[in-house]
């Protein structure tokens, strides 16, 4: 077997593991995935490899060629120093209560978590109504943590796929029930996949709406009928619980379709319906981390779509951005004539883009003069980007600024720009003319200086020249002041000159 094809196997028996611990465990995916594997190489090489695997690090570095496995495993090397040998050679009856609670007590407490996760997905595939009761007294006596609190829940949701009354039961009837957040979900959607007609009397037979059961009922269901799960989902009357529950529709359909099927589902479905907008958010933001390249095609074709909002520009640009800037760009441009790009959405790139390029992405910003989208958000998230880069560069760039634009954009870089560079610029920044064009570095060096030198900063607060920024800066200074100086504020308020209802905040620290 050659050095290629083992690292390829490597790999997928990598997956292989891993794949154990997916919501939920299917067993019959498991041998599919072990059967592949064993058709790519004969029985003795699969199973040499595998005993390779098990030998931890020292065996894998007695030569070059047998290095299969390299990077984060060479520090944290797979020791699968519990698994029980004999499991292996079992066949895949039942378990008995006294096995499972022999094997599974010092599973959940191992720090090797390859060999933790295949003994518990071995229980959890041979686990019956009469074993469940068990395994259950195991998680009962344990104490809580991060992972052994995830293997529980995928414990509930074995359960409820072979004896999913029981389950509910002792989760929703039993007060002195082991607990974690979102168990019964999984419970319920285990139960669900198994016995969905069940699961369904029983959520609709709750005197009070519960919307993690609904979440539940919704998980399962969507995994063996989405259209009957769409259609039950969509006569939810409450619109807040069928948003939610749309959202986990959407889930489904792009686990199941990918995200070039759920956005032609999103094109199928009634697009006056209540639940729509809820369903285009839910498969967007799930699209824009998975491939938002597949995502910009599908709005460049649908731009007029009433139900892509502005953050769905502004989220796949900053995805697409943190790539290629550039690529990021052309594409909004392609938009600019569409309302619901701004400023806003447009700084989403600029300001990734000065980060690699700012001559670059100030040149961009440029060329956007006289569109919508050249306006005080896009200053204010440029300017604020360079500053933790550049911030005198990002201040020669604001200085050619109109006065409207000049103010949050350099209110921004003193909001952004390192301590040491703030104590480096205080002098300018004090001395500059009390007008209204200075109104924004003076609040933001104000805001910033409020902990460090709080009287410094009250002054510099009271020298703006707009009343309501000026009252709301003052205010916050003066009450860290209150709680240093208490008597020394009380004697400052009447002469102060702030109105009487921001006098009384600073009195009453609200």
């Amino acid at each position: 077997m050659t050095y290629g094809v083992l690292w390829a196997l490597t790999i997928s028996l990598s997956f292989y593991f891993g794949f154990l611990s997916r919501d939920p465990f299917d067993p019959i995916q498991k041998k599919v995935l072990e059967e592949s594997l064993r058709r790519k190489i004969q029985d003795k090489e699969f199973d040499a490899l595998m005993e390779r695997l098990s030998n931890g690090r020292e065996q894998l570095r007695s030569g070059e060629q047998d290095m299969v496995i390299v990077g984060e495993v060479d520090a944290q090397p797979i020791e699968l120093n519990f698994l029980p040998l004999e499991l292996e050679r079992v066949g895949k009856e039942p378990l008995t209560g006294e096995r499972i609670r022999e094997v599974l007590a010092p599973a959940l407490v191992s720090d090797d978590l390859v060999g933790r996760n295949a003994v518990i997905a071995d229980m959890l595939s041979r686990l019956t109504p009469e074993n469940a009761g068990d395994a259950l007294r195991v998680f009962e006596e344990m104490p809580s943590s991060y992972h052994t609190d995830n293997n529980y829940r995928l414990f509930l949701h074995a359960w409820a796929r072979v004896d999913g009354a029981s389950a509910l039961n002792y989760l929703m009837n039993n007060p002195n029930s082991h607990r974690v957040d979102g168990g019964h979900i999984w419970a319920m959607s285990g139960w669900t996949a198994t016995d969905p007609q069940a699961a369904y009397d029983f959520v609709m037979s709750r005197e009070k709406v519960d919307p993690g059961l609904y979440h539940g009922l919704v998980r399962g269901w969507g995994r063996i009928d989405l259209d009957g799960v769409h259609q039950f989902v969509s006569s939810i009357e409450e619109p807040r619980l069928r948003a939610r529950m749309t959202d986990v529709v959407g889930e489904s359909v792009v686990e199941q379709r990918g995200i070039q099927g759920a956005l032609d589902w999103l094109g199928q479905l009634d697009q006056n319906q209540a639940y729509i907008q809820s369903a285009y958010n839910s498969v967007i933001k799930r699209a824009i981390p998975r491939n938002s390249s597949s995502l910009a095609e599908w709005i460049n074709r649908n731009p007029e779509g009433k139900h892509i909002q502005p953050w769905m520009y502004s989220e796949t640009a900053k995805r697409i951005a943190s790539k290629d800037p550039g690529l990021a760009a052309s594409w909004l441009e392609s938009h600019l004539s569409n309302k619901k790009l701004n400023g806003q959405v447009v700084g989403e790139v600029a300001s990734r883009w000065v980060e690699s390029d700012p001559q670059a992405a100030s040149s961009w910003v440029e060329s956007l003069k006289g569109t919508r989208v050249y306006d005080k958000e896009l200053a204010k998230r440029l300017g604020g980007a360079w500053a933790r880069k550049d911030p005198e560069a990002a201040f020669q760039w604001a200085k050619g600024l109109e006065t409207d634009l000049w103010r949050p954009a350099s209110a921004s870089i003193v909001g952004n720009m390192s301590r040491e560079q703030l104590l480096q610029n205080a002098s300018w920044i004090k001395q500059s003319p009390a007008e209204s064009a200075n109104d924004g570095i003076r609040a933001a060096y104000a805001m910033r200086m409020a902990e460090l030198d709080p009287y410094d900063a009250i002054e510099q607060a009271l020298l703006m020249t707009d009343a309501l920024g000026r009252e709301k800066v003052a205010v916050h200074v003066a009450k860290k002041i209150y709680k240093q100086n208490p008597e020394s504020i009380r004697d400052w308020l009447p002469k102060s000159g702030l109105s009487e209802a921001s006098q009384q905040r600073i009195l009453r620290n609200q």
